[in-house]
């Protein structure tokens, strides 16, 4: 009889023991879980802040590609404004050196 206190006194610390075991496995499961579900967000702001991010990339590259054809478009037509300028102003000083001419000749 005295082993079996001796064993159920044992048994009774034994079983003790995994209860604290358990108790604490459950708070480390807690803490776990509620520092899982802390990643799960932030990661879920990272990706929606990328995500953002990458919209505005986006939209500033089409806004760079459509100034830079803007610009082409631009530099095309000031080329042909400078040739029309330069056939207008060789137009002009042909027509004026013909007016020179024609004054000196009558005046002589």
């Amino acid at each position: 009889k005295n082993d079996d206190n001796r064993n159920l006194h044992r048994l009774e610390l034994e079983n003790q023991r995994l209860r604290a075991i358990v108790v604490e496995l459950e708070e480390n499961n807690e803490i776990l879980v509620n520092e899982i579900e802390t990643l799960v967000k932030e990661n879920s702001d990272v990706r929606e802040k990328c995500d953002n991010f990458s919209s505005k990339c986006d939209a500033l590259y089409k806004d760079i590609d459509d100034r830079t054809r803007e610009k082409s478009e631009l530099v095309l037509e000031i080329n042909d404004v400078k040739k029309k300028l330069d056939a207008e102003t060789e137009a002009r000083r042909q027509i004026h050196e013909e007016w020179e001419r024609q004054n000196a000749a009558s005046k002589a």
